[in-house]
């Protein structure tokens, strides 16, 4: 009987050490994914606002102010806008209204416009509920990489955005008639190597999607033929939808 009591009481002390185990485990792999998305969320963040774009910008706007000041104001309230939204996607971890995430995208091309007159060309389709969320800059970014990598000499770059809500997703793609890659080139994107430095904003969307959504990001490409980047992100979840979203409570940090 001793003897049996003794064995139960090791196999209880074995059980409670592999529960410890695996609970250390766990706390091992949430801390570990906790420390991804902050150091994803940082690299967003750092690359909120491109210093060389707001130079630009403002080099653009400058000689507008005589030579077509509506022009100099339109302009300047375009960049306004753009300033706006991306400041507003502070909070990284925050869902804003995908329409925000939108007007920043046309913020954005309305100027590059006009910094590139008669070379940009683009259209956003959209087809989903007005109250889905989404976590800010995961669109607007790849949309700046299909300006700088995808203009060419002697070509009107066309940009369509396709936004569909379809079976508990929203899709979203991304296609341009630019430059494209080479087989080679679009490897390194895809596996965001230290050589593609063009992708920095792309690898931190595809982190982003992974950990957030635990969704992929897909990219193909032709070289001279352009490329296409889409994703796909839940849409019933309180984290996605807008029904305790109140935008009232959010307005300020954007005006």
């Amino acid at each position: 009987l001793m003897a049996a009591n003794i064995k139960e009481h090791v196999e209880e002390l074995r059980q409670k050490q592999r529960i410890e185990s695996a609970l250390s485990e766990q706390k091992v792999n949430n801390l570990k994914m906790k420390t991804a998305l902050r150091e994803s969320d940082l690299l967003a963040l750092q690359s909120q606002v491109n210093p060389h774009f707001i130079f630009n910008t403002l080099s653009t706007i400058m000689p507008l102010c005589i030579q077509n000041p509506q022009k100099a104001y339109e302009v300047l309230n375009d960049f306004s806008d753009y300033l706006r939204g991306r400041l507003y996607a502070g909070e990284m971890q925050e869902p804003v209204l995908l329409s925000r995430e939108t007007d920043l995208i046309e913020a954005y091309l309305s100027i590059e416009k006009v910094r590139f007159p008669n070379t940009i060309q683009y259209q956003i389709n959209n087809a989903y509920a007005s109250s889905i969320l989404m976590l800010p800059l995961l669109m607007e970014p790849i949309v700046e990489n299909c300006v700088k990598h995808g203009v060419r000499e002697n070509h009107v770059l066309h940009i369509s955005i396709d936004l569909v809500e379809d079976d508990d997703y929203l899709y979203c793609s991304i296609k341009d008639d630019g430059k494209g890659m080479l087989p080679e080139q679009l490897l390194d994107v895809k596996q965001g190597t230290t050589s593609a430095k063009r992708s920095i904003g792309i690898d931190n969307v595809r982190k982003r999607l992974l950990l957030y959504y635990h969704e992929k990001l897909y990219i193909s490409s032709t070289l001279d033929k352009g490329t296409t980047v889409s994703f796909k992100i839940p849409v019933h979840s309180p984290f996605l939808k807008g029904e305790n979203y109140h935008e009232s409570e959010n307005q300020n940090r954007f005006n």
